[in-house]
Parts: C-alpha cells; structure tokens; sequence
C-alpha cells in the first residue's frame, strides 16, 4: 500500500522558495563577517608595519640614510601581507632632526581596497607610530 503525502501538489516548491529567502541574510551575514575581519586585518597590518619603521629607526638611528632605509622597512614589511600595497604612502619624519635623543615619526596611509565592492568610496586607513633615537 502506498503512503499518502502529507503535502498537497500546490505546497511542492514552497520549501525552494523558504530556502532561497533564508540563505540570503546568512550569506550576507558570512561576507559582511569576512569583510571586517579583513578590515580589522588590514589596519592590524598597517600598525605593525609603522611600529616595524620606527623600531628600526631607533636601532640604527646614526645612519645617514636612515629615512629611505625606514621607509622601505615599512614597504617590505607590509608587503608581507597577501594584499596588493602597492597604493601604501609611508612617510618618515624627524621632528628633531637626526639628533640623539631625538623623535621619529612614521604614518601609513593605505586606501583600503573590500573584497566586495559595495562602497562607492571606500575608507583610507592610516598608522602612525613614534619613537625616540637612541645611540
């Protein structure tokens, strides 16, 4: 003997369309996620690559060359990273001048680049980190 369905013929696509209505805000919620850890990625990136710059400054602080030096520092250290840097601006600054003790500067500025390009005008991230010379 055959079982009837519980279903009418009418209730045969129903479950088609629920699905396809409820895995839409779980597949946003899975991008939006991902985009903000990449976000939170990125600027984590840029921070240790400034800390990086000015470490580096502080250690070899006596080198007549030292700002190009720091500055490719900061370009190789964030190179490292799996996104495309190639739009990173780094700058390095001595306030003090290449005095002992005098002050290091490095700011990042990076034009963020999502994944998912729904923002018109995406957000520019910047570090900065500074430190003292030392001999």
């Amino acid at each position: 003997m055959r079982r009837k369905r519980n279903f009418s013929r009418s209730d045969a696509g129903s479950t088609s369309i629920e699905f396809a209505f409820s895995i839409l805000p779980v597949l946003v919620m899975i991008f939006l996620t991902i985009e903000i850890v990449s976000a939170a990625y990125t600027f984590e990136v840029l921070s240790e690559a400034a800390n990086e710059g000015v470490r580096y400054a502080i250690v070899r602080s006596t080198d007549t060359t030292l700002v190009s030096d720091t500055t490719s520092v900061v370009d190789n250290y964030a190179g490292l990273s799996r996104h495309n840097m190639s739009n990173l601006s780094v700058s390095v600054s001595l306030p003090d001048g290449q005095t002992i003790p005098g002050r290091v500067e490095v700011s990042i500025s990076y034009p963020y680049a999502p994944w998912v390009h729904f923002l018109t005008n995406p957000p520019t991230m910047q570090a900065y980190a500074e430190g003292r010379l030392v001999y």
